[in-house]
């Protein structure tokens, strides 16, 4: 657990939460265990940006779901942003729409997956919001 807290964070993550978590509800979800994964954001001093943070048990889908039905959202209103197609398919199967982030100089797992748009890193993602979330 050390290791994760002090590992950098994904470039422009930070500058990212910090300016739109004030527009917008943001949401945590990742198959670390929950416990383990509320201990880490919060030592990382980033509670603060997000309305909710899930983990394991729960698989993705799931906490997609449990998002919606609670905020009381339509697929529309919501927008997942993952590394993975654990992501792409949990985002898939409710029909929200999905952001996928490829890291440069590796292999884009989304490239089957049409019209699936990515991003390098969260920088990318803040000079694309607009566009992306449209």
């Amino acid at each position: 657990m050390d290791a994760v807290i002090c590992c950098p964070l994904v470039q422009g993550a930070e500058s990212f939460l910090q300016r739109w978590a004030q527009r917008y509800a943001l949401f945590l979800a990742s198959g670390t265990p929950e416990e383990e994964l509320i201990q880490i954001v919060a030592r990382r001093n980033l509670a603060h940006l997000f309305q909710g943070v899930y983990g394991a048990p729960r698989t993705k889908d799931r906490i997609i779901e449990e998002i919606l039905r609670t905020r009381g959202w339509r697929p529309q209103q919501a927008v997942v942003i993952g590394d993975s197609m654990t992501d792409c398919l949990a985002a898939a199967a409710f029909d929200v729409p999905f952001i996928g982030r490829v890291r440069p100089g590796e292999v884009n797992p989304f490239a089957a997956t049409d019209g699936v748009p990515t991003v390098a890193d969260l920088d990318e993602l803040a000079r694309r919001w607009e566009q992306l979330a449209a």
